[in-house]
């Protein structure tokens, strides 16, 4: 069976040109093509939906209405919005709503990749129930003690530059200029977006295995810019592996939010790679192949999704791999004491 997507615009010339140049994939794809809201959930109450694509200012229900629907009854449901605004006036509405963003008008070969990648990454799960409970983040689950201190503007540095690249997944602000071109604005606006978030979302309870691997991303972040720099790699690269390195847990944060109870006594707090295999175990998936699904839907380059999906770094076989891949490896791996001569090896 094709996978299957809906495009949602008010606007039907915008929808008939979509189609015509989207035409080259009515082999892959079971495309479906609507002008309102009400007739998107129609289909989705109808069948499976893997992906929503839908304009953002439209009569009657915008787009972020649209999605915040979709994101409650059928969470499975990848959600990308297009937009004819600034993506900064418009990130702190889709933050939590939508997956990923695209300027309006957008770069058709540009969306197809990314909607291609998203469905490739999808049935790479041989397990279901997985990918469709993970789908339902468009945001990274952050511990509630976490978001309370931004709520309060109480965060220490580090953490605060460590939620801030957090947030750059769904602040919609570099879905186009790459996260190595993240400019210190921009990680002040998505800083901003997440005391918003703090203030709007705050979770009830404490989840004390977010919490626990959120600290471990935070400290795998300021480790894997050390080795970056002992590395002598490029500014830009640095700044890549700098944001790639609190993602690297993602996958296993989202295990352990969506499906709270089952992590808590299979996996538990268990550290890498011990933890990798007791997730695939219990889940069908590893934390890092759902971290891999979740950032490919969060529109990160492929680069990065692939650093976060390698696992089979390990010190005797490190010099197989680029650099970057070595790097990101021992600064995440807990199992390894000899960072310091890691360090001094990926010097030489």
């Amino acid at each position: 069976m094709k996978p299957s997507i809906i495009f949602l615009d008010d606007d039907q010339r915008f929808l008939d040109g979509l189609r015509r140049a989207l035409n080259k994939y009515k082999n892959e794809w079971d495309m479906t093509f609507v002008t309102e809201g009400e007739a998107a959930f129609r289909q989705l109450e109808g069948r499976r939906v893997h992906i929503l694509v839908s304009d953002h200012d439209m009569p009657g229900m915008m787009g972020d209405t649209v999605m915040e629907t979709v994101r409650h009854r059928w969470p499975a449901t990848v959600r990308v919005m297009l937009t004819g605004r600034p993506l900064q006036t418009v990130a702190a509405a889709l933050m939590g709503v939508a997956h990923r963003s695209f300027s309006k008008p957008c770069d058709v070969d540009q969306l197809a990749l990314y909607l291609s990648r998203v469905l490739a990454s999808a049935r790479a799960f041989k397990t279901p129930l997985v990918v469709d409970l993970v789908s339902g983040l468009s945001m990274p689950p952050l511990p509630r003690s976490i978001l309370l201190a931004a709520r309060e503007e109480q965060l220490e540095p580090g953490v605060q530059i460590a939620a801030a690249l957090f947030q750059l997944a769904t602040s919609h602000l570099s879905a186009e200029s790459g996260l190595g071109a993240v400019d210190d604005h921009s990680l002040r606006l998505a800083l901003d977006q997440l005391r918003q978030v703090a203030r709007d979302r705050l979770p009830q309870i404490e989840n004390p295995i977010v919490l626990a691997l959120w600290q471990e991303s935070v400290e795998i972040a300021r480790t894997v810019q050390r080795m970056a720099k002992a590395a002598h790699l490029s500014a830009s690269k640095q700044r890549e592996l700098t944001i790639t390195g609190p993602f690297s847990n993602i996958g296993s944060i989202a295990l352990a939010e969506v499906l709270p109870g089952t992590y808590a006594i299979d996996v538990g707090t268990a550290g890498t790679p011990e933890r990798w295999a007791m997730e695939k175990a219990a889940f069908g998936a590893s934390g890092l192949e759902v971290g891999a699904f979740l950032l490919t839907a969060w529109g990160f380059p492929e680069g990065i999704v692939d650093e976060v999906r390698s696992q089979g770094v390990t010190i005797a076989t490190m010099g197989n791999h680029p650099r970057e891949v070595r790097v990101l490896a021992g600064a995440r791996d807990r199992s390894w004491p000899e960072l310091v001569e890691i360090e001094k090896q990926l010097a030489v």
